[in-house]
């Protein structure tokens, strides 16, 4: 959220023809309460105050809301801002970059992905997000703010120690390893930004190993004499020993102690470049970084543990199986444990496998748990144990089968749902959809006839994440031959290069350039039956079975091609007949469109950095997006294209700024048609590329928000409510709501049904029923989705389970003092996130300045001092 959001309090204050002198900016100030949140500030008598002379006159109060007043007009103050590529995203980047490791063979090198680089980075910068799931924004120890020197630093240890736990597990857990220590990561970084070590000293703090101490609340580190603001000027100890500002809009720092740096006030913040000692300062956090990530790779039980770095060090998702195992599904059953079988033998002469493998069989009533492990071998005994039974009636629980795969699946998985029936619960796709879009897992569909038409909930899912529906035979034989779908997701990282779907119109040629870099390239092509596909490489020759390094699969429903080393240059499909078609072609390169977002400025204030918009973009409206290419490329040309692949406009994207090196930004009004983006361009040896994001995006009507931002108090053994905030931006509809998660914790939402005129918005409540046995830290996706007559949208609320708090205890530190009050005053003029929201002490559903002054009245300490 912008800073100048976060003023709205003093707007009336602070508009044209509103008193501006001392004296009036004074009383207005009291009138708004500010006065009553102010820390009580001493200055021994005769001392002057320091710095201009011209603000002598103007009292304590007057000076904080004048600081409320020029905030929003001032450039901001922020924490190594978490989305630039001078902050947080950048520090990641530069430090990983540097590291390697030898395998225990010492035959290889092992390196940081730039998959692993991004998801680290994200984690990082996520810390500052204001709907962030790990719920940190207004925690003071996660940003090593207000001298908490001891908390931050032992927090880094206890971080870095959960990660090597993580990695020394069973089944090594990178991608949660990756999220873990970007918040240790953000926290060492920012450290650097908040502290004066920079100005005392030019050695190593030993962050991740040590615990540093703290002044005493006596000690000065600043200049006194701007006690309602807070000094920037190192005085006293801040000359020789470690102290970190104390971060608030409207609260200063105890007498003589020093400010972050936010309105009027600089503080001692090295954030941005404009600052000094930002260089160094920033410098010593890539240093220290790089620091914290080799003391992890060098840890007992993870040192010469190839499993264990490689899981850290890359990121492969998961291949998933979603079985149907009703009655009718015995050959296609014993299909797919061939399938997995061959998996086994692939991964054996492997040396790159999936970080994990999924298995669930759904029948009816039942659906059974995910399987999860990252020995193929457990998989297979896994599936060995499923069989076809029951069933009865046609439709099944295809979508609760599909819930279960992604929620345990990790980011950037692949999904194969195996199923002769439609849905009984096609109510849920919404959900599947939100909840998969989220964590970019692209689910694909086998079918294998049915006893009605094949579900359009599969055709929405697949073309919505990227994935592909196959009509084929109910054969074992038909079953196995999906191999080698699966198989390039086993032994590498295929990346889309084109993907597309509808109708052929007589005969379509798609042009695919295919970079040097490629090891591998890969064609499904399903098409209706009189319809063909045929592939040709860049010297025309058409690709056939028998040519060296080509595996070509027919089935049913199309063919399969798997080329090895294939030649640079444009290669061809040509479709022929009049049926449609579902192409996907990918490349296993290290170039990748890595992620298309819409996103939105929001954080921590002076932390603001662009976050992702958890749902789908609205219709007719300007959005602002940010894409991330990977891989080394020499230019990047930007393209929307319709669900057949089709043209539609270019995008006038940019790059550079306070963008990280491999992001471009572009706004721009949607189309009214389903679209895909493309990116196109050259590679460092100037030969042409092309990939595809695989989700589909169509602009919505209606509008679907989280609210809280995390700010809920969930505890074990409590009852509380997530509310979530429904628009309908079009014509008048009646909406269907359904709300799932993770771990089952919720209840039904409340209401069901919404019927909205256009412009009305309604308040949906998802009551939530924490275990008294749930684990602290627990983390627990709810999707809410909503299906209109003509438009659905949906969106991700992740909570986490925290400790139980007291009254008032925001940043569940164990006290109320100034950074709870703090947290209120950030949030307000905001709807409240539901009646548990602890941030509306006065319980009237707003978050407004009279929550602070009566939060106040809750400190546990004299003047809501800190201790």
């Amino acid at each position: 959220m912008a800073i100048d959001r976060r003023h709205r309090v003093a707007a009336g204050l602070c508009g044209p023809g509103r008193p501006a002198g001392p004296r009036a900016i004074d009383r207005s100030a009291e009138l708004a309460g500010i006065a009553l949140i102010q820390r009580p500030a001493h200055r021994p008598q005769g001392q002057a105050l320091q710095g201009n002379h011209a603000m002598k006159r103007i009292s304590r109060y007057a000076f904080a809301l004048l600081a409320l007043c020029t905030a929003g007009a001032m450039h901001q103050a922020a924490a190594f801002k978490p989305t630039a590529e001078f902050g947080h995203v950048g520090i990641v980047r530069d430090a990983l970059a540097r590291i390697s490791v030898r395998s225990s063979d010492g035959l290889s090198t092992l390196r940081f992905s730039e998959r692993a680089i991004l998801q680290v980075r994200d984690a990082t910068a996520g810390v500052d997000e204001i709907v962030s799931d790990r719920g940190e924004l207004t925690v003071p120890t996660a940003h090593c703010d207000d001298e908490l020197l001891p908390e931050c630093s032992q927090r880094i240890i206890d971080i870095k120690n959960t990660v090597i736990s993580l990695l020394t597990a069973p089944t090594p857990d990178g991608d949660a390893a990756r999220r873990q220590v970007g918040r240790a990561l953000h926290t060492l970084q920012d450290f650097f930004a908040h502290s004066n070590w920079i100005n005392i000293s030019s050695g190593d703090p030993g962050l991740g190993t040590t615990v540093l101490s703290r002044l005493g609340p006596t000690q000065d580190t600043c200049e006194r004499g701007f006690s309602t603001l807070g000094s920037g000027t190192l005085a006293g100890l801040g000359l020789s020993s470690t102290t970190t500002g104390y971060f608030s809009l409207v609260l200063a720092p105890p007498e003589g102690k020093c400010n972050h740096g936010l309105g009027l006030d600089p503080g001692i913040h090295k954030d941005e470049p404009s600052r000094t000692g930002h260089g160094a300062a920033r410098a010593a956090a890539v240093n220290a970084t790089e620091g914290l990530i080799r003391q992890i790779l060098g840890a007992p039980g993870i040192a010469g543990n190839d499993r264990a770095i490689r899981a850290f060090l890359d990121v492969r998702g998961a291949v998933g199986f979603v079985v149907d195992t009703t009655g009718s599904m015995g050959g296609v059953i014993a299909g797919v444990k061939t399938s997995i079988g061959r998996i086994v033998n692939a991964v054996a002469s492997g040396a790159n496998p999936p970080d994990r493998y999924i298995l669930v069989g759904f029948n009816d009533p039942s659906v059974s748990g995910a399987t999860v492990t990252a020995d193929a071998g457990a998989l297979l005994s896994a599936a060995n144990g499923l069989f076809a039974s029951g069933g009865g009636d046609c439709p099944e629980l295809a979508m609760t089968g599909a819930l279960r795969a992604v929620n345990a699946a990790p980011d950037a998985s692949q999904l194969y749902l195996f199923t002769d029936a439609s849905a009984k619960d096609a109510g849920l796709a919404g959900n599947v959809i939100t909840q998969a879009r989220a964590k970019q897992i692209s689910i694909s569909f086998l079918t294998f006839g049915s006893c009605s038409p094949i579900d359009p909930a599969y055709y929405a899912i697949a073309a919505e994440t990227g994935g592909q529906l196959y009509e084929l035979s109910r054969t074992t034989a038909e079953t196995e031959k999906i191999f080698g779908l699966v198989n390039p997701y086993v032994i590498g990282t295929p990346k889309p290069v084109f993907i597309g779907r509808g109708a052929i119109g007589g005969t379509r040629n798609i042009d695919l350039p295919i970079d040097p870099a490629a090891v591998s390239l890969q064609v499904s092509a399903a098409v209706n039956a009189g319809s063909s596909a045929r592939l040709f490489d860049p010297s025309g020759r058409e690709i056939a079975g028998g040519q060296p390094g080509v595996t070509v699969t027919p089935v049913t429903g199309g063919t399969l091609f798997a080329v090895s080393a294939p030649a640079a240059g444009t290669w061809r499909v040509t479709l022929t007949g009049t049926g449609s078609f579902d192409l996907s072609v990918t490349a296993d390169s290290p170039i990748e469109l890595n992620r298309f977002q819409f996103v939105e400025s929001r954080g921590r204030d002076g932390h603001t950095g662009l976050f992702a918009i958890k749902s789908q973009p609205l219709a007719g409206a300007v959005q602002q997006s940010r894409a991330t290419v990977l891989g080394v490329v020499a230019g990047a040309s930007f393209r929307l294209v319709s669900e057949a692949g089709i043209p539609i406009m270019d995008l006038p994207a940019t790059n550079g700024g306070e963008l990280a090196p491999d992001e471009w930004s572009s706004a721009f009004q949607l189309p009214g048609e389903r679209f895909r983006v493309q990116v196109s361009g050259t590679d460092g040896g100037g030969k042409p590329y092309l990939r595809t994001y695989p989700q589909l995006f169509l602009g919505r009507t209606v509008k679907v928000e989280a609210l809280g931002g995390g700010f809920g108090n969930f505890a074990p053994g409590l009852n509380t409510v997530v509310r979530f905030l429904v628009t309908n931006l079009g014509a008048t509809d009646s909406f269907a709501v359904t709300a799932v998660d993770e771990r089952g914790f919720i209840r039904a939402a409340a209401p069901a049904t919404a019927t909205l005129a256009p412009n009305q918005s309604r308040t949906i409540d998802v009551p939530v029923v924490i275990p008294a046995n749930a684990v602290l830290g627990t983390t627990n996706n709810i999707s809410l989705s909503v299906q209109g007559a003509s438009t659905a949208n949906g969106s991700v609320f992740t909570q986490i389970v925290r400790a139980t708090s007291i009254a008032g205890d925001l940043d569940n530190d164990g006290d109320v003092d100034r950074d709870d009050i703090a947290v209120i005053f950030a949030a307000r003029n905001q709807a409240a996130s539901g009646p548990a929201d602890p941030r509306d002490v006065d319980g009237d559903g707003r978050i407004t300045v009279l929550d602070a002054r009566k939060a106040t009245l809750l400190c546990t300490r004299p003047a809501c001092k800190r201790e």
